[in-house]
């Protein structure tokens, strides 16, 4: 959040939802499936993602078996074959925008698609996000 937030930029509903992660972690719930919640709650709350559920091109509806890539500026589209952004299933899109992480696809291309999305919004800063996860679990 340090790396992501400006200084003394408040964001009280930022700060509920990290709280939430840390019960949720401390109350043995899946460490994977608590930081997409998370980190899908950082990129909103700090406004630079809007609704997986709806193509930035059409403004229709994600279709749950086409396959989008997700500009980080834009939002989702459906995927073209030059695209190098990683490609997720609308289904994960729409898994993501309800917080519903139970399928392993979804598990899988979310945590590939949240690397990147934070990656371009960090500028590439690196996160230690993992190692401080361990060093939670440890305590």
């Amino acid at each position: 959040m340090v790396k992501l937030l400006a200084r003394d930029d408040p964001h009280p509903a930022l700060f509920d939802h990290y709280v939430a992660a840390l019960n949720r972690l401390v109350h043995g719930e899946s460490a994977p499936i608590v930081l997409r919640i998370f980190e899908r709650a950082l990129l909103k709350e700090t406004g630079v993602s809007g609704d997986l559920s709806i193509c930035a091109e059409s403004g229709q509806a994600v279709k749950a078996s086409q396959i989008y890539v997700v500009d980080p500026e834009r939002g989702p589209r459906p995927a073209r074959a030059a695209d190098t952004w990683p490609r997720v299933t609308g289904k994960t899109l729409l898994d993501m925008e309800r917080e519903d992480y139970t399928d392993g696809t979804t598990q899988t291309q979310s945590k590939l698609l949240m690397r990147f999305l934070l990656a371009h919004h960090l500028g590439g800063t690196p996160l230690n996000t993992r190692q401080i996860l361990i060093d939670l679990m440890q305590l």
